[in-house]
């Protein structure tokens, strides 16, 4: 063990520190249960990130990246700040160590993909395992008597207040680098509670990462404020990063190594807009320009996208975000994450007030979304759909109609991946109504029978351009064809 050690060291579980090839690897590698083996996980899916001469991860996810600079911006010195795998932790711990800051994504499998994969493989959600695995390596190291506090955040941390399950000194809610400097002096002086919130800088405040990021990760906006009851960023209100940040976050990540970026965002449409009622087009192509004009970004991948923000750029704007992205290839399946959740107008008003429709006058929620995903099917992109099955106050009138929305979609390029409805509130999870059950069997078949249709070309073409090697795509194919024997879709 270090004798000395490094006063703060970052970490996060296998599921988060991982060096995925593309975006949609780490999707992927969190929704396997312990069905698939560990070590099929640790080989093909979510492969150990490399280190440097000093042990410390050459790649780290974007959250630690920001505490990390954060930190050194306001009063750490960046040589006593180390981002480490759990390998070498007993390395970078020692007794100068003052704080080890956990990083958790779903740490314990409360998420709604969690717990939807749960029912439908089996088993327990590998994030979990590899959770309890990390903080047991912790508390092995501070049995040893080492002083430091462990402290855990990230966007999972609210799964664990109250919890008597994982063992932490402090826990961080929310976006946490405005003030996590002076939360981590208060703990090292012993004047912290154990529940603490962060808070979250404004825009051009926020800290421009030092190092690369795994999967190339890059916020253009963060946070949503919609107010869907389901979702934690309900009540957090959508900032967008300034046009040099985003550059500067990409350059870091080519200095690394990094030339595939994934631009990540809870609406990746509504960049630049000041509002969810009126998005800005030209503010995200101009932003799309500035970047394959002035980096050397090879691909460029997204992530969610509201369905009516989309709605607002017209056929033209599409298509040329579409050809930004693309670059120098011509794409048939950029993906984009879609939040339909019911094409029941009614039972979305119940649980998201509303704010998600958007709808011009004289259209149904149903026909917009309809009308939308095959608009953007159409030019290039690749609709990846998400559904919630039991929202509160469904009938079976609402699930047969989305039933019949997913029929609908059988001839178009695109995919719908079905979620049991988790209550954050409760912490339960998934509840399946008994009375549905046949109509949920019958919504999750059709719409994996449309998911084994495109999604293995769209993740062929994703990963062609990335560089992965082309013995591990057919290994990932391979899998892909296992998995669908095994639901027998």
């Amino acid at each position: 063990m270090n004798s000395r050690g490094y006063k703060i060291v970052l970490t996060a579980d296998r599921t988060l520190m991982s060096d995925y090839s593309t975006l949609f690897d780490g999707m992927v590698s969190a929704s396997q249960t312990d069905t698939v083996p560990a070590f099929i996980i640790k080989t093909i899916l979510a492969p150990s990130p490399a280190i440097g001469r000093d042990k410390k991860v050459i790649k780290a996810p974007l959250g630690l990246r920001r505490i990390e600079a954060a930190l050194a911006r306001n009063g750490f010195r960046r040589k006593d700040i180390g981002i480490f795998r759990e390998t070498e932790l007993e390395f970078a711990i020692g007794e100068d160590t003052a704080i080890v800051a956990v990083s958790s994504g779903d740490p314990a499998g409360l998420g709604m993909n969690s717990s939807t994969m749960e029912v439908l493989y089996g088993g327990t959600i590998h994030n979990k395992h590899f959770f309890r695995q990390l903080l047991a390596k912790i508390s092995s190291l501070k049995k040893k008597g080492l002083k430091f506090k462990t402290v855990i955040g990230g966007p999972g941390a609210w799964q664990l207040l109250d919890s008597k399950d994982f063992e932490a000194d402090h826990i961080i809610c929310g976006y946490c680098e405005g003030n996590v400097s002076g939360l981590f002096k208060d703990i090292i002086h012993h004047r912290a509670e154990k529940q603490l919130e962060g808070r979250n800088p404004e825009p051009g405040e926020i800290p421009r990462i030092l190092g690369p990021s795994n999967m190339g990760v890059v916020e253009t906006s963060r946070g949503c404020g919609m107010g869907c009851a389901f979702c934690t960023l309900k009540d957090t209100p959508m900032i967008h990063l300034p046009g040099s940040t985003i550059l500067a976050d990409i350059e870091a990540n080519i200095a690394g190594g990094n030339r595939n970026i994934a631009l990540i965002s809870e609406d990746f449409f509504r960049y630049g807009s000041a509002n969810f009622v009126s998005p800005a087009p030209s503010k995200l192509i101009d932003l799309l320009t500035e970047i394959r004009s002035k980096t050397r970004t090879k691909l460029i991948q997204t992530d969610h996208v509201n369905i009516a923000t989309a709605g607002a750029y017209s056929d033209n704007e599409l298509k040329e975000v579409a050809s930004l992205i693309g670059g120098s290839h011509e794409r048939d399946y950029i993906w984009l994450n879609l939040g339909i959740e019911t094409p029941s107008e009614r039972l979305l008003k119940e649980n998201c007030g509303g704010g998600k429709m958007l709808l011009p006058e004289g259209k149904s929620w149903e026909d917009f979304s309809l009308e939308q995903i095959k608009r953007l099917s159409g030019f290039g992109y690749f609709p990846l759909i998400s559904v919630i099955m039991g929202l509160p106050g469904e009938t079976e009138e609402d699930a047969l109609r989305l039933e019949s929305f997913i029929d609908k979609l059988k001839n178009v390029k695109a995919s719908v991946f079905p979620l049991y409805h988790t209550a954050i509130e409760n912490k339960n999870k998934a509840a399946i109504n008994s009375a549905l059950k046949r109509t949920y069997g019958r919504i999750m078949k059709k719409s994996y029978s449309l998911n084994f249709k495109w999604v293995p070309k769209m993740y062929w073409e994703n990963q062609e351009l990335a560089g992965v090697n082309k013995a591990r795509m057919l290994m990932l194919q391979l899998m892909g064809k296992g998995q669908r024997f095994i639901m027998k879709y």
